[in-house]
Formats: C-alpha cells, sequence, structure tokens
C-alpha cells in the first residue's frame, strides 16, 4: 500500500518464478527512483528462487517481506483483505 492508500497487486493464472519477477519489475518500473518497495509474500517457493534471489540483490531498493506460517499471519493477512476492499472500493489503480 502507498502514502496515497493504493494498494498495487496482479493476479495470474500460474505461480511462478518468472511471472513473480515479471510483477516485481513492474513495480520498480511504475515507481519513483529510489524509492524503497515492500513487498508481502507469502512461503511460496516461486517468491525464493535463485532468480527472485538475484533480482532482489540487483534491485536494492526493493525489500522483500513474508507472512509466518500457520495461525500467526492472521491478522497482517486480515489487514492485506481489508486494504484489498478498501482498494476495489475506491477502484484504486493496480499493475
Amino acid at each position: 500500500m502507498t502514502k496515497t492508500g493504493e494498494v498495487l497487486g496482479k493476479t495470474a493464472a500460474r505461480h511462478t518464478s518468472e511471472q513473480f519477477i515479471a510483477f516485481l519489475t513492474d513495480l520498480v518500473a511504475n515507481q519513483p527512483t529510489g524509492k524503497a518497495i515492500h513487498v508481502i509474500a507469502d512461503n511460496l517457493s516461486a517468491h525464493k528462487t535463485n532468480r527472485v534471489t538475484e533480482f532482489l540483490q540487483t534491485h536494492s531498493q526493493v525489500h522483500q517481506r513474508w507472512l509466518r506460517l500457520f495461525g500467526q499471519f492472521l491478522p497482517v493477512h486480515k489487514w492485506y483483505l481489508a486494504n484489498e476492499a478498501y482498494a476495489a472500493t475506491c477502484r484504486v489503480g493496480r499493475l
């Protein structure tokens, strides 16, 4: 979510590291240069490949955060759903 309340997200038919890297590339391309980007991701293996690690090392402004496993992530999950609902209501632009 940006300071303006904008939530950036993207859906994909398959959950591959290539599609995740494409999403990260879109984020970097559409944010001001030098702006820190924090990505909240689940523990899907596609988010942890060598290609993703290389991308993150190349783009130091992108910081990946992980949801906790099992019940501990519930508050973050509720936060995410609330922001998704708000974004849908306000018709906030998405990547």
